[in-house]
């Protein structure tokens, strides 16, 4: 039986290395050895479009800022649709309420790929508050990941 994985959140195909990265993934992995679907916090678009023609779906989720919602709808999408794995690539930890969700709707295994050597912002609040909401939300996301990833030690 093919697995079947969730992907979160990949943006519009066109938004560089980590949508680039997922969408290598994603053609490498899909049909061959699992079913993939995807979630995002943007609305159907082009891409959706694309990959729905190979018979994958496209799931809409809230965004960072809503926490609650963001969680549910990992969470419904996972447990209505037995995925196997969900996999989730970040630059922070501020995603952990969506790690949560996949843990929590029954995934065997919540698979976070960490991108991000570090914060950088125009406005230096901005980075610290970044910065500090990360490490606020860092064991959250340990706490409900299964397998980690980073593209490298820095990221991790």
């Amino acid at each position: 039986m093919m697995k079947k994985i969730l992907i979160g959140w990949i943006l519009d195909g066109k938004a560089g290395g980590v949508d680039k990265y997922i969408l290598d993934l994603y053609e490498e992995i899909h049909g061959k050895y699992a079913h993939v679907d995807f979630m995002s916090n943007l609305p159907a678009g082009e891409l959706a479009e694309k990959v729905k023609k190979n018979g994958s779906r496209w799931f809409t989720a809230p965004s960072l800022f809503h926490l609650s919602g963001q969680y549910h709808a990992v969470k419904n999408a996972v447990k209505e649709n037995r995925y196997d794995a969900v996999y989730f690539n970040y630059s922070t930890s501020i995603g952990w309420a969506a790690v949560k969700g996949a843990r929590d709707g029954g995934a065997a295994h919540v698979i976070v790929h960490a991108h991000s050597s570090g914060f950088c912002a125009t406005d230096r609040f901005k980075e610290t508050v970044t910065r500090a909401v990360h490490y606020l939300c860092r064991p959250f996301t340990v706490k409900y990941t299964t397998d980690f990833i980073s593209c490298s030690d820095k990221a991790a």
